[in-house]
């Protein structure tokens, strides 16, 4: 996307592809920017159709990039503490196992730390 801007604004804007493609993925001022610098009446009914698409019944479900982003960051931030949670229960069982008596071999091969880090823990 950012090669598409970056043709877009300071490329040569003779190939009105990258016009065309940047005014799907900008903010409607931006749009009207572009229309402004280059565009011409096709591609005002470009925008007014994009504008228009939000009040589609079919195209309201979509998400802006805006959203698309958030979206995305609240997955790897969910992956993220899915990831720690995992490690903070192999270290308490690790610990229980060290407790017990069990082998630290065991315990590496039961939680997936390793060895250095299961001595760590002692």
């Amino acid at each position: 996307m950012e090669k598409i801007l970056y043709e877009c604004y300071n490329g040569d804007v003779s190939d009105k592809l990258y016009l065309y493609l940047s005014m799907i993925i900008t903010n409607s001022e931006e749009r009207k920017e572009i229309i402004r610098n280059n565009g011409d009446e096709v591609m005002e009914d470009f925008s007014e159709k994009l504008m228009n698409m939000s009040e589609e019944e079919y195209y309201k479900g979509w998400m802006s990039v805006e959203e698309d982003n958030a979206y995305m960051d609240k997955l790897e931030a969910r992956e993220f503490g899915k990831e720690e949670g995992r490690e903070e229960a192999n270290l308490s069982m690790a610990k229980k196992m060290l407790e017990e008596g069990e082998p630290i071999e065991k315990i590496s091969k039961f939680t997936g730390l390793s060895i250095e880090a299961i001595e760590k823990l002692k």
